[in-house]
């Protein structure tokens, strides 16, 4: 089974959302489009599973005084910019529970209904 120790996580930045102009700065990001992946192997069959989650997350702001100019930002950076913001751990959990029921698909969900029709 897929778990944090054995599947491979990546944060991949699509987009950014920006004001062209704020506070006498240019560019400034307010908006980050992201996504990320994960990847189990199994070991046995080499059979490879993935998820994907996929996330607008704003960053603030408000205080700007550790401008970062966007033609500077990392993937570091907006690693930790997101990662202030969101839960990364649930996000992650949520895709491993996504990768072990394509491994062991959970039983469907049953319902009891009455009967259509008058008795």
């Amino acid at each position: 089974m897929a778990n944090l120790d054995n599947t491979i996580f990546d944060m991949i930045f699509e987009n950014f959302v920006a004001y062209p102009s704020l506070d006498n700065h240019t560019d400034v990001v307010f908006m980050i489009n992201w996504k990320m992946t994960a990847l189990y192997i199994d070991p046995d069959t080499k059979k490879e599973y993935k998820s994907s989650s996929i996330r607008m997350t704003q960053v603030s702001t408000n205080d700007i005084t550790n401008f970062v100019p966007f033609d500077q930002l990392t993937k570091e950076i907006c690693t930790e910019w997101v990662s202030s913001v969101e839960n990364i751990p649930d996000i992650k959990q949520s895709m491993l529970t996504d990768i072990n029921n394509q491994i062991t698909p959970p039983p469907p969900t049953i319902v009891i209904l009455p009967a259509p029709f008058p008795q």
